[in-house]
């Protein structure tokens, strides 16, 4: 396995070269084991490997506690006029030294990125970069899982809740995030961030769980506490950071532990629309 610089673990490309890559089969048991038997790991996976198990789509923020700067570029990539790009259905693999080019669709070397295709494009690019490069090591780690414990009884989970019955539900200290959080636009003393610390205390351990999955892309909480949260760029504090008056829901950045929050006109409106958020939302954007 490689450790992404947010702190989770997923397979390492190069390792469909080793004789060892059957262990990730032994591994999916492992994993599997200690969820049949109750227990957990200390050890959380990337997003993708966990819907992976589940069956479920890849979405373009699934890349982004992966690779932010790959997902940066893709969702610029999408907002823009791809014109003159020179972007084909392709994609160049580097193996000790060699490159090796992988169409995403049959030709698709010759085929033309264009703004018609490029939301396709983007769709297959992501499959690629968190699934199809690691395919072998994925396969044998979902086989080895399944042999414990089939498909069909974890079928009904989302990610964020498979992640829980792996890892178990972390002790999550209010104070500590609240003296490891840093405000942008924001001080400690606005109402806004005085009605926010007011809400996650109110909430109940599930969903402070579920917001800390929202903002983070994890479950995990760091060893030694919150002043160790890892962003994208190392070290990252959880940061809260001012939008103007709004009615939209909350954004979070997982790549930097960043929530984006409006400057809310009341309590009340700040707990439904961050509840909303993160009940019905941390499932991320799609591409399309």
């Amino acid at each position: 396995f490689m450790k992404t610089d947010s702190g989770l673990y997923h397979p390492n490309p190069l390792s469909e070269n080793y004789s060892d890559v059957n262990f990730y089969r032994f591994i999916g048991k492992i994993v599997a084991k200690t969820v049949y038997d109750g227990e957990f790991l200390d050890v959380n996976f990337t997003k993708s490997m966990y819907k992976y198990l589940l069956k479920q789509e890849m979405t373009l923020s699934d890349l982004e506690s992966f690779d932010d700067e790959v997902y940066r570029n893709l969702k610029q990539f999408l907002e823009n006029d791809v014109t003159g790009f020179d972007i084909y259905f392709c994609v160049d693999r580097e193996e000790f030294g060699k490159i090796t080019t992988i169409d995403l669709i049959p030709s698709g070397r010759d085929i033309e990125v264009t703004n018609e295709n490029k939301h396709e494009y983007a769709k297959l690019f992501v499959e690629y970069k968190l699934l199809g490069s690691v395919k072998k090591q994925l396969e044998l780690f979902r086989e080895g899982f399944y042999s414990i414990i089939p498909y069909e009884l974890i079928s009904y989970f989302y990610d964020t809740e498979f992640e829980l019955l792996v890892s178990g539900m972390p002790d999550i200290d209010v104070d500590d995030l609240r003296a490891n959080t840093i405000y942008v636009g924001y001080t400690s003393t606005s109402n806004v961030i005085l009605w926010f610390w007011q809400v996650f205390e109110e909430m109940q351990q599930r969903q402070k769980v579920l917001l800390l999955q929202f903002v983070t892309g994890s479950s995990k909480v760091p060893l030694g506490g919150f002043s160790h949260l890892m962003g994208n760029n190392g070290t990252q504090l959880f940061t809260i950071q001012r939008l103007h008056k709004s009615d939209k829901l909350p954004i979070a950045h997982t790549c930097f532990n960043t929530l984006d929050l409006p400057d809310y006109d009341s309590i009340d409106v700040l707990r439904d629309k961050l509840l909303f958020a993160i009940s019905e939302c941390n499932e991320g954007f799609g591409i399309a």
